[in-house]
């Protein structure tokens, strides 16, 4: 999964580059499976509760994040990035 999202990172026009992937970095949450329903409410045992769930890795602390235009080279700042976004 960790490698799915830098993956990601690096599809994107222009490419983010994270520059600190280290395990503090890394958080795994727990999200139900999908097509399985709610076990809702306490019916279910912990472990049925426990297979209804896997864990998905997210990567944080995007402080060092930069992005890169691939057609000169060049670093974008990434602030203007998201200013173009919530235009």
């Amino acid at each position: 999964e960790v490698a799915d999202a830098m993956q990601y990172l690096h599809s994107r026009q222009p490419m983010l580059i994270h520059r600190d992937i280290k395990p503090e970095n890394i958080m795994l949450a727990r999200e139900p499976v999908s097509g399985k329903g709610s076990s809702g409410g306490t019916s279910a045992s912990p472990m049925r509760r426990r297979q209804e769930e896997k864990y998905v890795a997210k990567i944080g602390d995007l402080g060092l994040l930069v992005a890169v235009d691939m057609a000169t080279g060049k670093k974008v700042k990434v602030e203007r990035l998201v200013q173009q976004r919530q235009q």
